[in-house]
């Protein structure tokens, strides 16, 4: 039986982070803990777990700008898209249950050796950021906060679970004695959230599809994709464009209306629920920097393997794009309300540079298509 509890999760023993699964939501951290387990670590996982660090601008028939933001989240919103197209090729079987018995499932599926992942009620998980009480009311309708953890071992008394470190709550949080990246938690103080719901996955994945996904021909599906969605728009079914390649611009041209005030309101926060401009541009741009850095990280695993100076220049440029776009999340948010003014032209100068880079990569990229095309 395999010792899920002395694995490396979101950190290593050594407290180093897996930036792949440190870039992940939390089901599909937990699909990546399940292959990186069944098919070994020794794989481009970061290739495989690949997300578009595109930002999109998305117009009604008008031409009039309606949404934007990161164009894995609105290509999904708006078309239909898979953020992450590995994720189609998951079985992911769920048995849904409620309060004791899926607790009892839970149970039996650890002593059977097995790690168990759950969706449940996250505002019921006491280790959880955004909990609430034991008692706080589900609405089956809503649905709300549906979240993923992983299980991983237990007691008669205790599960033992890995968390998302970004959400975990480390006040609520007992670390298991043989890895302090492992949590511990009375079975008692779990069952309330079961008792809202409790989804409990059995997760597979061919071989075939994880060869292809961690392999170089993903490399350059992804990247070629990727090129298309910078390079052409995309109409959803009511009309409305998204497009990429122009979407900094619109940003620029948004910033510099005078009503465009970084700590006020404005109508492209109406999807959101973010509470002024800057936060919804700082959630924006994290999402580009989380997916340029997983990015990078699998560029980084080709580099000894392929040759050509194009493909040396994507790394390069992608690099310096990493470098810009950190730039970008520093000055949004060191910019305060005393000094909006001065913040927001700041951030446009910030911007024009990440423009600037994102049209060099784009070239960089474009030409180690072509260079494969003609090999």
């Amino acid at each position: 039986m395999r010792d899920f509890v002395n694995l490396d999760y979101y950190c290593s023993r050594a407290g180093k982070t897996d930036p792949v699964a440190n870039a992940l939501n939390c089901l599909n951290s937990k699909l990546y803990f399940h292959c990186k387990t069944h098919f070994g670590a020794q794989r481009n996982w970061a290739n495989m777990f690949m997300q578009t660090a595109l930002l999109c601008a998305v117009r009604d028939g008008a031409g009039a700008l309606r949404d934007f933001g990161s164009y894995s989240f609105l290509a999904s919103e708006y078309l239909g898209a898979q953020v992450l197209p590995c994720v189609q090729d998951f079985a992911v079987r769920r048995e849904r249950l409620v309060g004791a018995p899926a607790l009892e499932l839970i149970s039996e599926r650890l002593r059977a050796g097995q790690a168990v992942t759950v969706n449940t009620f996250a505002e019921r998980l006491p280790f959880f950021q955004s909990f609430r009480a034991f008692d706080a009311p589900y609405d089956p309708a809503v649905n709300i906060f549906p979240h993923f953890l992983l299980l991983v071992g237990g007691s008669d008394t205790e599960l033992f679970y890995v968390e998302d470190p970004q959400v975990l709550d480390r006040r609520q949080f007992t670390a298991h004695p043989d890895n302090r990246h492992v949590g511990v938690i009375e079975k008692r103080l779990l069952l309330p959230a079961l008792q809202a719901f409790a989804e409990i996955c059995e997760i597979a994945i061919d071989a075939g599809h994880v060869d292809y996904y961690t392999g170089p021909r993903y490399l350059r599906d992804f990247l070629a994709e990727e090129l298309r969605a910078r390079r052409r728009g995309m109409a959803s079914p009511d009309g409305w464009v998204l497009s990429c390649g122009d979407a900094l611009g619109a940003l620029a041209a948004c910033l510099a209306a005078p009503q465009a005030e970084l700590f006020g309101r404005h109508p492209l926060l109406q999807r959101s629920g973010a509470p002024d401009l800057k936060t919804f541009l700082s959630w924006q741009f994290y999402d580009v920097l989380a997916a340029k850095k997983l990015q990078a990280t699998a560029l980084s695993e080709w580099e000894a393997h392929l040759d050509g100076a194009s493909f040396a220049d994507v790394c390069l440029t992608h690099r310096y794009s990493v470098l810009v776009w950190e730039k970008v999340c520093r000055t949004l948010n060191t910019a305060t309300p005393a000094g909006a003014r001065a913040g927001k032209r700041a951030l446009a100068g910030a911007l024009d540079a990440a423009r600037d880079i994102e049209d060099k990569l784009g070239r960089s990229v474009a030409a180690f298509l072509e260079e494969e095309v003609a090999a």
